[in-house]
C-alpha cells in the first residue's frame, strides 16, 4: 500500500512501459492522488523507477488502434510538458479504468471516442 505522503492509491496493476513506441518493458503501476509510480519490481511506491507527478501529466489519451503497433491491445499516452510514455495494457476494460481513474484526478483524458468516457 502507498505510505500517507504518497497519497491514496487509485488504481494499480501491470502494464508494458515505453518511453517510445519501440521498447516495452513489463512495470508495476501504481495510480495515487500525487503521482504515477512504475517500478520494474512491482514493488509500489517505494521501489519506483519513474515516478509522474500529478501536476506534470498534461493529458491522457488512448491511441488509434490503427496506428499503434500493438493494434490488439490498448496504448495509452501519458503525456508531459518533455515526454511521452506509452502504457500497453491488458485490455480495452484495463484501459478505460485507468482514464476513469486519470479523469477522476482531474487529468485531461481523451478516450479516444469523441465522447466523455464515461
Amino acid at each position: 500500500a502507498a505510505a500517507a505522503a504518497d497519497g491514496a492509491v487509485c488504481i494499480s496493476g501491470s502494464v508494458a512501459f515505453g518511453e517510445s513506441e519501440g521498447c516495452f518493458v513489463e512495470m508495476g503501476a501504481v495510480l495515487t492522488t500525487r503521482a504515477l509510480y512504475l517500478s520494474e519490481a512491482n514493488v509500489g511506491n517505494s521501489g519506483a523507477s519513474l515516478v509522474l507527478a500529478l501536476p506534470a501529466l498534461l493529458c491522457a489519451s488512448r491511441m488509434d488502434p490503427s496506428l499503434s503497433p500493438f493494434p490488439d491491445r490498448p496504448l495509452l499516452l501519458v503525456a508531459t510538458v518533455a515526454r511521452q510514455y506509452c502504457l500497453l495494457l491488458h485490455s480495452s476494460l484495463v484501459a478505460d479504468q485507468w482514464l476513469a481513474a486519470l479523469r477522476n484526478l482531474r487529468v485531461p483524458v481523451d478516450d479516444g471516442d469523441g465522447g466523455d468516457g464515461a
